[in-house]
């Protein structure tokens, strides 16, 4: 039994590294990316052209507004 056990832990130790990029690469397939940052109460310079170049390019942005 322990020959069967030492046995298994070698294979599980050998396949480890190749199941482990199996595993990423079907879970990092057809991912959108999603980001976030925070900008304080005025606008910084340039984020205006930042964001229509980003909203030009596609990319679509949300903002939200916390104001009292």
């Amino acid at each position: 039994m322990a020959s069967l056990l030492a046995q298994s832990r070698q294979n599980l130790s050998s396949k480890r590294a190749s199941v482990i990029a199996a595993s990423y690469n079907k879970m990092e397939a057809n991912l959108t990316l999603l980001g976030a940052t925070g900008v304080e109460d005025e606008l910084q310079d340039g984020v205006q052209e930042t964001l229509e170049s980003m909203r030009a390019a596609g990319i679509k942005v949300f903002i939200q507004s916390f104001n009292d």
